[in-house]
């Protein structure tokens, strides 16, 4: 894994390997505005 991205979809690329390398089944990034989909977000949660 680079120590640097060059770009932000490379640092989302370098996220979603390393969450994967340490168990987990799926990775998501998203915008901290989250007003659009705050319904879905609690019903998930």
């Amino acid at each position: 894994m680079q120590s640097q991205p060059t770009s932000l979809h490379d640092l989302a690329a370098q996220i979603k390997a390393w969450a994967k390398a340490q168990g987990f089944q799926d990775v998501g990034i998203t915008d901290c505005d989250l007003d659009a989909h705050e319904e879905h977000l609690q019903a998930w949660l």
